[in-house]
């Protein structure tokens, strides 16, 4: 029988010789409700993906609204708390008494984001508890997230942040910018580098050579500053010509009043009939979109790792990215166009992306579809996260993805 080593913070335990295999998981996150959100639909696919796997799993969070119930459906096992004090920080005052009287049985534990103030409870649970934890990030250690809301952050980095990274027993990074993210920030856990997934949609139109009516260009997302919508916007404005036969799609919900700026500045560039704010989309009006559209365009100024850039891709979609993204290999295996987030950046690259050849465009859709199915589908990166977790509860050893350095 193998053992591994346990490690917690910077200190090595004593190697210990697994008992059980890998039976329960508790994942700790914001809101069950924000489904357009990319952490809320990675999360319910890896929990569904570890179901299917026989790992029993409960999600706890957070209500949105008072009003809405407890046990959200969709979820095998759920429960959502009330929450109080500043939105953003998911404080539910009834977690911490629900963790010490009515928290199942437990092998690990699953920090999703950094921010929530529950992290907090469930750390000094887990530490009393010697349950070990992980913490997925999702971006939140880059130098642009960390610069939004930047005192809310600092304190609470001297509030309860610090002690939850102090005591994690290993961070889950997204990619490989992330992983220097938290070196750079001088966290020395091991790191588990495992990648969001994508489902492929069973049945894609092939691109056509003719479309009868405007082209669709889409953004689907958060409006939010980080976005890089405005300097899309006055992209799309400045390119003349060349959006002739397009419209330009911003779907997505709005995000601290972002959208009413976004729309004045369409209606002082005079582009108001040319650009569209669908907004919020869920389900299958999402997935309509992602089948009619024509391209799609993400000008981030800083991503973790997008769900909604995976499914475009998984969708055959000629795509546009900044490489502030994180999603370098889409454009090395030319299923995407990636520029920086400046103006005259993307308006070259947006240039391309509407001036593609029918050829250009179908090739682009099959390079996006293989590389979706080779690198980044559901069930392997389930399979990589069972390891993760098997190993932290001491019944696997540590595959490649973990680095200890």
């Amino acid at each position: 029988m193998k053992t591994t080593t346990r490690i917690v913070g910077d200190i090595t335990a004593i190697p210990q010789t697994p008992i059980v295999q890998l039976r329960n998981l508790l994942f700790v996150t914001g809101s069950l409700y924000s489904q357009e959100s990319g952490p809320f639909q990675t999360l319910l696919e890896t929990v569904r993906g570890l179901e299917r796997q026989g790992v029993n799993t409960m999600v706890v969070g957070t209500k949105d609204l008072p009003a809405q119930p407890s046990h959200p459906n969709g979820w095998p096992r759920a429960l959502a708390f009330r929450k109080a004090g500043p939105f953003s920080f998911h404080y539910a005052p009834e977690f911490a008494s629900w963790l010490r009287t009515a928290a199942p049985r437990t092998d690990v534990v699953s920090l999703q984001s950094l921010w929530n103030f529950n992290n907090y409870a469930a750390a000094k649970w887990c530490v009393r508890q010697k349950i070990p934890y992980v913490v997925t990030l999702h971006g939140n250690l880059s130098p642009k997230a960390l610069s939004v809301s930047r005192w809310k952050k600092r304190l609470a980095k001297a509030w309860y942040t610090s002690y939850v990274l102090q005591h994690a027993s290993c961070l889950h990074a997204l990619n490989e910018a992330e992983y220097e993210h938290v070196r750079n920030y001088g966290l020395k856990q091991p790191v588990a580098v495992i990648p969001n997934g994508a489902k492929l949609p069973p049945e894609v139109t092939p691109i056509s050579e003719s479309k009868k009516g405007l082209r669709t260009c889409l953004y689907l997302g958060r409006l939010h500053p980080i976005k890089n919508l405005d300097t899309l916007i006055r992209v799309w404005s400045s390119l003349g010509k060349t959006r002739a036969g397009w419209k330009l799609v911003l779907a997505g919900p709005d995000d601290g009043g972002h959208e009413q700026e976004l729309k004045k500045l369409v209606l002082s560039l005079g582009i108001n009939d040319n650009v569209a704010f669908p907004g919020r989309q869920t389900g299958d009006d999402k997935h309509s979109w992602f089948r009619n559209a024509d391209c799609f365009v993400l000008p981030s100024l800083s991503e973790g790792a997008p769900v909604v850039l995976l499914e475009a891709l998984s969708y055959g979609l000629p795509t546009l990215l900044t490489s502030r993204c994180n999603l370098p290999e889409a454009a090395r295996c030319g299923a995407a166009i990636e520029v920086t987030p400046s103006v005259d950046a993307l308006k070259a690259g947006i240039k391309r992306l509407l001036t593609l050849t029918h050829g250009e465009r179908s090739d682009m859709a099959s390079k996006a579809r293989r590389m979706i199915s080779e690198s980044y589908e559901w069930s392997e990166i389930v399979s990589r996260l069972v390891n993760l977790y098997s190993w932290l509860a001491d019944t696997a050893e540590p595959s490649a993805c973990v680095r200890f350095v």
